[in-house]
């Protein structure tokens, strides 16, 4: 945790300590009080970014906890008054002036500072990147970061944050050409972010066996070991998260990847003459949804490689509104697909008719289209002479 660190130096020391967000975490007074004690007694609590006083002199002790701790130190323009520090710390209710005055210290730089703090965590939250904010503050006030972005670039590993909104959904129709090169163009930009968060990592790797040998080389000063293990510790927190953004590129990439293989085949299918018919293996819920997070079930030719029973599946299927099923269909299923207005063929009238590829089948629109007259009048005669035995 990064923190603010406010010091009364004297006989009695007094150290108050805040978060960025300006709650109070711990203050504390004590007679005789060494610098090493404090040093160990701050970084219990967190990281310092900064130590302030309340004179416009730097006090020798603050300077000498600054420099151990290699961070920075902030005094006021002016040395501050007894009622400015009583304004600002009565609302922690300090029990002696030595506290006041740590209190005081620490608040006075975070008063000044809370417009810019504020700024950031708006423009953070409004882009969804709030656990950042430490961080990006930390950039800033050091100098590490000129601006805002710099900043973020910094933290997110020199990749940009592009924030879009979610498009409306209309029933438009696009083409499948228009739908492989908007997939082709996400997979370049998936593919270009990819390599960024590559490079990133190897750097931050490189940095942190760097930081490793100097601290197996160099175990001199207590402080050095301290703010080097710091160090490494949120350079392995920023390849941890480099890492699962990498994985989760990588996902998007492989189902892009997927999505055009798909499609590509879907127009060789259809180049040579055959509608697209997709395979599905199980007469199931769970195969059906599966296959659908895959291609697009409306209006498509499904053929089922496995009997086809049980009713429920068949209401689930109908749902998805097919525009016609092959396969080995009970009476109760074709039944309630056929009045839904799904055709259902099966597998033996066309098994002859199927040319095989990767994910298809295909097979002629008139072959089908001759199955089903064939199949209709084949029910209308049935009808009939049921009709016949039952009032002639």
């Amino acid at each position: 945790m990064k923190i603010i660190v406010g010091i009364d130096p004297g006989v009695t020391t007094a150290v108050a300590i805040f978060d960025l967000n300006g709650n109070l975490i711990e203050v504390f007074s004590k007679k005789g009080m060494n610098k090493g004690e404090i040093v160990k007694r701050i970084l219990k609590v967190g990281v310092p970014l900064v130590i302030s006083a309340d004179k416009k002199k730097l006090p020798k002790l603050i300077d000498e906890i600054s420099s151990a701790l290699c961070t920075m130190s902030y005094t006021p323009k002016h040395d501050l008054s007894v009622k400015k520090k009583m304004e600002l710390s009565k609302k922690f209710k300090p029990r002696n002036a030595h506290e006041r005055d740590a209190l005081a210290s620490a608040l006075y730089f975070l008063k000044k500072n809370k417009r810019k703090f504020s700024e950031i965590d708006r423009v953070l939250e409004s882009m969804d990147l709030q656990k950042y904010s430490e961080h990006v503050k930390e950039l800033i006030l050091l100098g590490k970061a000129k601006s805002l972005s710099d900043a973020l670039e910094k933290v997110l590993g020199d990749t940009k944050i592009i924030t879009k909104k979610k498009p409306k959904i209309t029933e438009k129709k696009i083409s499948k050409d228009e739908k492989l090169k908007s997939l082709e163009r996400s997979y370049e930009i998936a593919k270009e972010y990819i390599e960024k968060l590559e490079r990133r990592v190897r750097e931050l790797e490189e940095q942190k066996e760097f930081l490793l040998k100097e601290k197996l080389e160099e175990s001199k000063k207590i402080r050095k070991e301290l703010m080097r293990d710091k160090e490494i510790e949120l350079r392995d927190n920023i390849i941890n998260n480099l890492r699962k953004e990498l994985e989760k590129e990588r996902k998007a990439r492989e189902e892009l990847e997927r999505k055009i293989e798909i499609l590509e085949e879907e127009r060789l299918v259809e180049a040579q003459g055959f509608l697209p018919v997709i395979k599905i293996h199980e007469f199931s819920k769970e195969s059906i949804f599966s296959v659908k997070n895959i291609y697009r079930i409306f209006n498509r030719v499904l053929y089922f490689e496995s009997p086809c029973r049980g009713k429920i599946v068949a209401k689930y299927l109908v749902s998805l509104r097919p525009r016609l099923v092959i396969g080995d269909f009970g009476k109760e299923e074709s039944e309630i697909l056929e009045q839904a207005g799904v055709p259902v063929i099966p597998k033996n009238l066309v098994k002859n008719n199927l040319a095989p590829f990767k994910r298809f089948f295909g097979i002629e629109k008139d072959v089908i289209e001759n199955i089903l007259k064939k199949e209709r009048k084949n029910k209308f005669v049935k009808w009939l002479e049921a009709y016949k035995k039952r009032f002639l």
